[in-house]
């Protein structure tokens, strides 16, 4: 219940579906899910990319997302131009087949979001994908179904 009422908060913070609207890996696909993302063999260190791409990357995003407020207090103010900040997230999860490198599937999300007077960002995020991961191998769904279920958020 908790992830579902993270899930439901989240869809506030999502990415401009304009500048980020998620891109699928090429390489994982229906037919070779139980080989990748299924399998407890496979881990998202296969294909993750290096920090100093995802760092360059983040910080071109912040200035299109207009993540450019100064931070004297180191606080992470909304929209702060801080890069300790944000994570630079994949919008399709790795575990969920998401493009590992395209930026069309990676954006600046903020780690400290409020919402109703609650933090909801980054982390919070991660906790939500593990979950619809854990429920998608176990009921066996399609990796385009779970794909859809994590850029298309219900409200």
């Amino acid at each position: 219940m908790t992830a579902l009422l993270v899930l439901l908060q989240l869809t506030l913070i999502q990415p401009d579906a304009k500048r980020t609207p998620g891109k699928v890996n090429p390489g994982i696909t229906q037919g070779n899910i139980a080989k990748t993302i299924c399998s407890k063999k496979w881990s998202t260190r296969e294909v993750r990319p290096h920090s100093s791409y995802t760092r360059r990357l983040k910080l071109d995003q912040m200035q299109e997302y207009g993540d450019t407020v100064a931070d004297e207090t180191d606080k992470c103010v909304p929209r702060s131009k801080n890069p300790k900040c944000y994570e630079e997230d994949h919008l399709i999860s790795l575990e969920a087949g998401g493009h590992p490198t395209d930026p069309e599937n990676l954006w600046p999300q903020p780690y400290n979001s409020k919402i109703n007077g609650q933090i909801v960002g980054a982390r919070q995020k991660d906790f939500v994908e593990g979950f619809i991961m854990t429920r998608s191998v176990l009921q066996l769904r399609t990796a385009p179904r779970t794909r859809k279920s994590i850029t298309h958020i219900p409200v």
